[in-house]
């Protein structure tokens, strides 16, 4: 992959686009944060200013009033202290008070609005030392000892730190957004990268190539779930399509006999025609088109169970009800057969969630194997535990290493060829019970023969 793929691949990413998603609505939280504080911020540092001149104006109200008393209202007041700043004099003067008396004397810096009206007020002040500079000033005016007293503090100094608010909080925001936008890249680029290989992966399966895999992605995490997701479902879809092209070969193989001896019937029935013998030709003819008909519909059912058949049918199934009904129509074969045919349960009933004609069809698959596979004289038995149902022969029994692959479709051993069938049995057992989420257990009959099969259909719990 060249590099501008994989930029353009890292633009593309949802790690970079949720990044810069989240960085831009982190800063707008910011922003707003920001303003939300500079208000509050302002509003706090308004009231503490307002206490303090409210204390500084009640201190030189009195202070004013004790200088005042006994004196004449036409004599210029006297104060033993310098309680007025000048704000013309310095510009450091953070606070000032001017006094107005009754006859309309002034003490201290007096411009005309200072004295305007009463209560709180912030203004704009041009003072002499800094002929320039209007600087703000919060002031509280009310009466005192008869006149009017004036108290300011300067309000550039709450001002210029409510100034750095914007300024740090700009900064935060874009160290945050700088760290986020790197982050979501470092991010992106690991998952892409991560991507990137699961994407080549369904390419090469795209193109056929079944035995592609993800393989580890590293820490475990959404990505590495779906990278075994992907690798069990090419597992799965690697061994059906195996199963499937096993399967066309052996259709065609366990078919072309039958279809073979069709052949040659119909044309022995063709001359037989001429001679007037061709009953029992055509007879033979038929039997073999319904071997051939009957090995289409389990094949048909087999991969309607296998996909996934509706469970619509499904009821609650007594398996002793169940095993009785078998046993009332398959005791007579049996023994006709030259078999004993024996019924045991071990409990008085066993319910379970089921399609009853095809737990039938499955059990009678069994018996019917039993019946073909075994050597006359021996036992048959039919078996209910609490959650199994079991057919038990003394057949020749099935070697283990060929246990779970005479599951399969079309898979018979060298020995079952001479006795007919198509190997489907118990395939279509196993699709009953996979449809069922039960399990086939093929087991050795040993408690009761030296030699056998038992078959049995486990139900879970």
């Amino acid at each position: 992959m060249s590099l501008r793929t994989e930029i353009k691949g890292l633009f593309r990413s949802s790690a970079l686009r949720l990044s810069l998603a989240l960085s831009v609505l982190f800063v707008l939280i910011l922003l707003v944060a920001g303003g939300v504080a500079q208000y509050l911020l302002s509003e706090a540092l308004e009231d503490q200013i307002d206490d303090d001149l409210k204390v500084r104006f009640e201190a030189l109200a009195v202070q004013i009033t004790q200088s005042l008393d006994g004196e004449d209202d036409d004599d210029e007041p006297e104060f033993e202290i310098d309680l007025f700043g000048d704000p013309r004099r310095s510009d450091d003067l953070i606070f000032f008070a001017s006094f107005q008396t009754r006859s309309g004397a002034t003490l201290g810096f007096s411009p005309r609005r200072l004295f305007s009206k009463n209560g709180y007020r912030t203004i704009p002040l041009k003072v002499e030392a800094s002929e320039d500079e209007v600087s703000l000033w919060r002031i509280y005016t009310g009466p005192a000892a008869g006149g009017r007293l004036t108290v300011a503090q300067r309000w550039d100094t709450a001002e210029d730190l409510l100034e750095l608010l914007p300024g740090a909080f700009i900064a935060a925001g874009a160290i945050a957004t700088v760290l986020t936008i790197s982050a979501g890249i470092g991010f992106g680029y690991v998952a892409q990268r991560r991507l990137g290989k699961i994407t080549r992966v369904l390419d090469e399966i795209a193109e056929g190539n079944l035995s592609a895999r993800v393989g580890a992605l590293g820490r475990r995490d959404d990505l590495s779930d779906l990278a075994s997701h992907i690798d069990a479902t090419t597992d799965r879809l690697e061994v059906l399509l195996r199963q499937t092209r096993e399967l066309s070969v052996n259709i065609a193989h366990d078919l072309k006999t039958p279809l073979t001896r069709l052949r040659v019937r119909l044309e022995a029935l063709a001359l037989e025609n001429e001679e007037g013998r061709a009953g029992e030709t055509a007879e033979h003819a038929l039997a073999e088109l319904d071997r051939i008909l009957i090995t289409f519909d389990a094949i048909l059912q087999i991969a309607c169970m296998d996909a996934g058949a509706s469970k619509k049918r499904f009821e609650d199934v007594d398996l002793v009800q169940l095993a009785n009904e078998l046993s009332d129509a398959y005791s007579a074969v049996i023994e006709d057969n030259g078999f004993r045919f024996e019924f045991e349960s071990t409990v008085p009933a066993a319910t379970v969630r089921a399609d009853p004609a095809l737990l039938k069809q499955a059990i009678a698959n069994l018996i019917e194997n039993a019946l073909r596979y075994s050597v006359p004289g021996g036992a048959i038995r039919l078996i209910v535990n609490s959650n199994s149902i079991s057919v038990a022969d003394e057949g020749p029994g099935i070697p283990d290493e060929h246990k779970l692959r005479v599951l399969k479709p079309f898979i018979r051993l060298d020995d079952a060829r001479s006795n007919g069938g198509f190997g489907l049995g118990l395939a279509l057992v196993q699709s009953v019970a996979q449809l069922h989420k039960a399990d086939v257990v093929l087991a050795d009959t040993k408690k009761v023969a030296s030699v056998g099969l038992t078959t049995s259909l486990v139900f879970k719990a």
